[in-house]
């Protein structure tokens, strides 16, 4: 599994042990001005009762300055050339989910 970051903070080596752990199905949303970027996250929940149904649930809200968000999306664009490079992410499911979300934006 490889790692790649982004600037480390002057003497940590590790994050602290109270620091939240996030788990995303994905984005739900964006708005923006010329300032700043606002998004969902999402989780797929399950039924508690046991049945097949799930709930698209938001569950955290990103703000983020504009640059802050650019440099966010090309950090992210960069490690999927990697991931596809190493072979862990083929081509043809990039494709997949662009033409999935092209279908979902028209909609």
């Amino acid at each position: 599994m490889g790692t790649e970051q982004g600037p480390i903070p002057p003497g940590d080596e590790f994050p602290p042990a109270a620091l939240p752990t996030v788990y995303a199905d994905g984005v739900l949303n964006l708005v923006n001005n010329p300032n700043t970027v606002k998004f969902y996250l999402y989780r797929l929940d399950a039924n508690l009762s046991g049945g097949h149904a799930s709930k698209v649930q938001p569950f955290a809200q990103v703000v983020m300055p504009l640059n802050g968000f650019l440099d966010t999306v090309i950090f992210f664009d960069r490690m999927l050339d990697k991931l596809v490079a190493e072979g862990v992410v083929p081509e043809k499911l990039i494709e997949e989910m662009r033409a999935y979300q092209e279908k979902a934006i028209a909609e």
